[in-house]
């Protein structure tokens, strides 16, 4: 775990008095991205928003498709983690965070995969 991240997130759990506390970055690319632990893991992730705008958003994006998705995040250092039933789907963009990690370089990177998902679902009309 990232010893700098691990400090901050320590005092904010402290200071807001709550055990659960991510840390929210508005990217340089106007996407949105947490840093901090989910599902016991250590991530940079959009935490399922993408998923969940594009599976609502029909005036300028397609509809989502997972396979888009993995198609326009491929090649990053990114993953694309979830499921679908026949009643109910979540997924969510992410990259692990490690010791030696740099948190700017990950939160770029999944700010970048964000984007690009976005723009692969994007109506041919709106490009």
């Amino acid at each position: 775990m990232n010893e700098d991240l691990l400090r901050v997130l320590t005092d904010a759990r402290r200071l807001v008095g709550q055990r659960d506390v991510m840390l929210r970055v508005e990217a340089a690319n106007l996407e949105t991205v947490y840093v901090g632990e989910l599902d016991g893991q250590w991530l940079a992730s959009d935490r399922g928003e993408t998923f969940m705008f594009l599976a609502s958003e029909r005036a300028t994006y397609e509809p989502w498709s997972a396979e888009t998705a993995r198609h326009a995040i491929q090649g990053l250092a990114v993953e694309l983690v979830g499921e679908e039933t026949e009643h109910e789907a979540w997924y969510r963009i992410q990259a692990a965070i490690g010791e030696s990690t740099v948190l700017a370089s990950v939160v770029a990177l999944v700010a970048d995969a964000i984007d690009r998902v976005f723009q692969a679902h994007l109506q041919r009309d709106h490009r």
